[in-house]
């Protein structure tokens, strides 16, 4: 075909194909010839949005490696529920960097004052 001036891979008839096979008809990347928009990255994403790899369908927010865990896992160990990567072992809305659920001493408890203490003021103690 003409493919003259182009790489190597652009086999279309269209000018702006590179990575699509030779039956794109003006749609995205890796869509092969499908009758409808699958805008993914990927073939079989048909119905979701773009950045929605990966072969499993609850994969919104997430890319590549995900294996049917949460959002923002991104191939971690164990069931990493949190919507940013480093919260396993955590409830779900617990974002940020704060040590929230206080385990095994690492982030002691509020110091308590003892009751004795209490009957001094504050000023003489």
């Amino acid at each position: 075909m003409n493919t003259r001036g182009r790489g190597v891979n652009t086999r279309g008839r269209e000018v702006n194909t590179r990575g699509r096979g030779v039956n794109i008809r003006g749609r995205e990347v890796n869509t092969r010839g499908r009758e409808v928009n699958t805008r993914g990255r990927e073939v079989n994403t048909r119905g979701r949005g773009v950045n929605t790899r990966g072969s499993e369908v609850n994969t919104r927010g997430r890319e590549g490696n995900t294996r049917g865990r949460g959002v923002n896992t991104r191939g971690r160990k164990g069931n990493t529920r949190g919507r940013e990567v480093n919260t396993r072992g955590r409830g779900v809305n617990t974002r940020g960097s704060e040590g929230y659920p206080r385990k095994k001493g690492k982030y002691p408890r509020k110091r308590r004052i003892p009751a004795e203490a209490k009957e001094i003021p504050a000023e003489e103690r």
